[in-house]
């Protein structure tokens, strides 16, 4: 039987289960944009500035991880690995000229999951987790490089 969805059964009608993955993956792209503006607003109008990591922090983990759930979960996750690779290269790319580690650590780890889900769709799964093995450490690796030249900054 299909159950109300949305406030007070105001929204569309569908069965319990039924789009809620990508229903939910939008909300948390969209409240991920929205707190990593509260933490580009906190620190630039210099209200609040201490939460920029808070809002930071959890911006990305929603919006990162609405990716990698597009990438590991849809139907569609050629898209959703673009898409997932592009926003972590860009989480790098400006995490690393701010000199936030734990950003930078964040895109790569999506950037990694994103990689990995290319690496098992194709490759015999030996040869798939002897290269992620390595790919991890590699991955390893590159946060403690940056973070060590954003701290020399």
């Amino acid at each position: 039987m299909p159950e109300p969805d949305g406030l007070a059964g105001l929204g569309p009608r569908r069965k319990r289960g039924e789009g809620q993955a990508e229903h939910l993956r939008g909300n948390a792209i969209v409240l991920g944009l929205v707190y990593i503006a509260f933490a580009t607003l906190a620190v630039r109008l210099e209200r609040k500035p201490h939460f920029e990591e808070v809002f930071g922090n959890a911006g990305l983990v929603l919006l990162l991880g609405a990716l990698v759930s597009g990438v590991l979960d849809s139907s569609t996750w050629g898209v959703w690995g673009v898409a997932l690779l592009a926003v972590a290269a860009l989480v790098m790319w400006i995490s690393f000229g701010l000199g936030r580690s734990l950003y930078f650590a964040l895109g790569v780890l999506a950037a990694y999951i994103g990689v990995l889900r290319l690496l098992f769709r194709w490759s015999p799964v030996s040869l798939a987790f002897l290269v992620a093995a390595l790919l991890g450490v590699g991955a390893l690796a590159l946060i403690f490089t940056a973070h060590r030249r954003m701290i020399e900054r």
